[in-house]
């Protein structure tokens, strides 16, 4: 059968509409696998990026024991371990009752006066705090945060931030070792946390904290050869409705352990 000029015109375009929808996918999918393949490069790039950044905190340090952003950043307190860095620092809370019945001052009005006046005593707060951390954690201590609110009508909470610096030195490191980065968190004097103290008493008690923290480290300086005190945290908070507290802590420390060292304690 031969087709006229009109029907072979009709058969090309019915041609190019069907092919339109074919090529217009495979041109899709060419970009998308372009798209994806430089996205693929792009994060392998960026992947490698920690690998620089840990060389260049220490060469003594194996890369891969710095991969985690939080390690090179607790890394950098360790090599300032003698200096008072803001970065190393006490997050404390205390939470005190307000307005006791037996102190006459439960009227709304007085409870006002009170968390006013207990707001006015936030600063100072912080400054006792630092005292009651010299000695075995602290050789020096400085406030560098510390906020006040009312949680309840009866009760009022101190958020305080304390940078330190450590009164035990770091300890032993060869400089021309090679060393793996460890960074283990426990809670320092788990057994002050079994019962409940009098809120008069949460100052002794978060002291005893701060001495169960340093001696932690300097067990693990007897294991390791070092230890430093990256990250701290305290609280003595209230049990709602009463004048009683219950305490709470969480503590890092890192270390240098000799790579050989590591291998072997590892092995199985």
């Amino acid at each position: 059968m031969v087709l006229t000029k009109s029907q072979e015109r009709l058969a090309m375009l019915g041609g190019v509409l069907l092919l339109a929808p074919i090529l217009a996918l495979t041109g899709l999918w060419i970009n998308n696998a372009l798209t994806l393949s430089r996205l693929s490069q792009a994060m392998e790039a960026r992947a490698d990026v920690w690998k620089e950044d840990a060389a260049a905190i220490d060469r003594q340090v194996t890369p891969a024991s710095l991969k985690d952003p939080i390690k090179r950043n607790a890394y950098r307190l360790v090599n300032g371990h003698g200096e008072l860095l803001p970065e190393r620092r006490v997050i404390v809370t205390v939470q005190v009752p307000i307005g006791l019945k037996k102190t006459g001052a439960d009227r709304p009005g007085d409870l006002a006066t009170l968390a006013d006046d207990a707001a006015a005593r936030t600063q100072e707060m912080a400054e006792r705090e630092c005292t009651l951390m010299i000695g075995p954690l602290a050789a020096e201590c400085l406030p560098v945060a510390a906020t006040g609110r009312r949680i309840s009508a009866n009760a009022f909470e101190y958020q305080l931030q304390l940078a330190f610096r450590e009164a035990q030195p770091f300890g032993a490191r060869d400089r021309d070792g090679r060393y793996d980065f460890t960074l283990t968190r426990s809670t320092p004097g788990s057994e002050y946390m079994r019962k409940r103290f009098y809120f008069a008493e949460a100052d002794r008690q978060r002291q005893k904290i701060y001495a169960a923290a340093a001696d932690a480290c300097k067990e693990i300086r007897k294991r390791q050869g070092n230890c430093s005190i990256t990250a701290l945290s305290v609280a003595s908070k209230l049990d709602p409705g009463t004048p009683m507290t219950r305490l709470a802590a969480s503590a890092a420390y890192a270390s240098l352990v000799p790579t050989m060292k590591l291998a072997e304690s590892s092995a199985p």
